[in-house]
């Protein structure tokens, strides 16, 4: 089954991220602790690790977007959680 991935706050005042760079490509199979992209906040460039293991369907964000932090998101197929 199909979940969509939202990108956690990474900070405490975080509520805009910029997309600074995804490390994944559509198709790709993920696993636990992978890092999916690189996210600037108001503090720091942050990296946003991997907490479903699976296969990326769809990236719905480009890079260089500025985000609210609920838009920016994946689509993956998981394979279950431990």
């Amino acid at each position: 089954m199909a979940e969509i991935i939202d990108m956690p706050k990474l900070s405490d005042t975080m509520s805009v991220g910029t997309l600074v760079k995804w490390n994944i490509k559509e198709g790709q199979v993920v696993a636990f602790g992978d890092i999916l992209a690189e996210v600037e906040t108001d503090k720091a460039t942050m990296e946003l690790s991997c907490t479903v293991p699976g296969t990326v369907l769809k990236i719905y964000a480009r890079n260089a977007a500025a985000r609210r932090r609920a838009d920016l998101r994946h689509r993956q197929e998981g394979r279950g959680r431990p």
